[in-house]
């Protein structure tokens, strides 16, 4: 069964000493090549005079934990000027005035999703 998880479901049940319990010995696969990756890419199609949509999505596996994450975000980036220099400014235009990112966490040995998790406030 796939568990959806907001912001304040991930507060609630992850600390960081929990995290870096778990993020220590994934860095230390990372090292010895045992986590497989893919670099994040982005698509920038323009909607306007200098405002564009960017989805980026990078994914990879931790077999160490028996999964596979992707995480995606879906945006509206702005550029403007400010003290003559250009800056991007990224637009919260989602329900509520938020942004979109997703987590997607898959079972390596069934295929099957294990959790959908919101990640942009």
């Amino acid at each position: 069964m796939t568990v959806v998880l907001n912001e304040a479901d991930v507060d609630a049940l992850l600390d960081i000493d929990t995290c870096l319990a778990v993020l220590e010995p994934t860095f230390v696969d990372l090292g010895r090549s045992e986590t497989v990756s893919r670099p994040r890419t982005h698509t920038y199609p323009y909607l306007r005079d200098a405002t564009y949509y960017n989805f980026k999505s990078m994914d990879g596996a931790v077999p160490r934990y028996g999964v596979h994450a992707l995480r995606l975000s879906s945006e509206v980036v702005q550029d403007t000027e400010v003290l003559g220099s250009r800056r991007e400014e990224k637009l919260p235009l989602a329900q509520g005035g938020r942004f979109v990112g997703l987590v997607m966490l898959f079972d390596l040995e069934t295929t099957e999703p294990l959790a959908i998790i919101h990640d942009s406030g």
